[in-house]
């Protein structure tokens, strides 16, 4: 009988373990699955968002603001080039001032290395060159086989910069810079019609007064 019970407790008890990691891998694929629907959920509502009919300084500031509020991060900024300034420059900022972001960018590249062209690069578990914050991520954005500017991204946590949030930041940078393009184009576009018109309109005043002309 005592064996029996022995045997009987090892089987329930294997049993109770199996049944444990059997629930702790599915309560883990299912944070994981929500984390993959949170994650597809960002990145259309910020396509969405990018689909309106802004001007390219307005984009840039909601491509820095969503980046923090819908990506976790405490502050964000763009460096861009433009159709006009093939030189990269700091154009908007969240949560740190426009003005300081070459300062912050300073101390932040001491004792970094430098970052290849169209490569992310990511700090983790800053110390020393500013005690606000802990990981720093710069993320090329790149339209076909061309690099239009870079989304510079702080947070205050360590090791904020993992794999999988890479990932997700990659897709964000890469659905800015379709709306960065796209901005520009209609604004060549508009800027194009507004020549197109005020050319008109100067052809009808020449028509005019060569009519007068022609009746004098």
């Amino acid at each position: 009988s005592l064996i029996l019970l022995q045997t009987f407790l090892a089987v329930v008890s294997l049993t109770s373990q199996i049944l444990a990691a059997a629930t702790i891998e599915r309560s883990k694929a299912t944070e994981n699955l929500r984390q993959r629907v949170d994650d597809l959920a960002t990145l259309n509502d910020s396509s969405r968002t990018f689909l309106g009919n802004f001007d390219v300084l307005t984009l840039y500031q909601m491509i820095c603001q969503l980046a923090a509020t819908r990506l976790g991060l405490d502050a964000a900024w763009i460096e861009a080039t433009t159709p006009d300034d093939p030189d990269a420059r700091p154009v908007a900022a969240h949560g740190i001032p426009l003005d300081g972001v070459a300062r912050l960018k300073s101390l932040l590249a001491k004792g970094s290395v430098a970052q290849a062209p169209g490569i992310p690069l990511v700090l983790d578990d800053l110390n020393g060159a500013d005690s606000t914050y802990r990981s720093h991520g710069v993320f090329p954005l790149v339209f076909g086989d061309r690099v239009i500017g870079a989304l510079g991204l702080l947070s205050k946590s360590p090791s904020f910069f993992t794999r999988d949030r890479q990932l997700l930041i990659c897709s964000y940078a890469n659905l800015a810079a379709v709306a960065i393009q796209n901005t520009w184009l209609f604004d060549q576009v508009r800027r194009g019609n507004r020549q197109l018109h005020a050319l008109s309109q100067r052809l009808m005043k020449a028509q005019e007064e060569e009519r007068l002309h022609l009746s004098r």
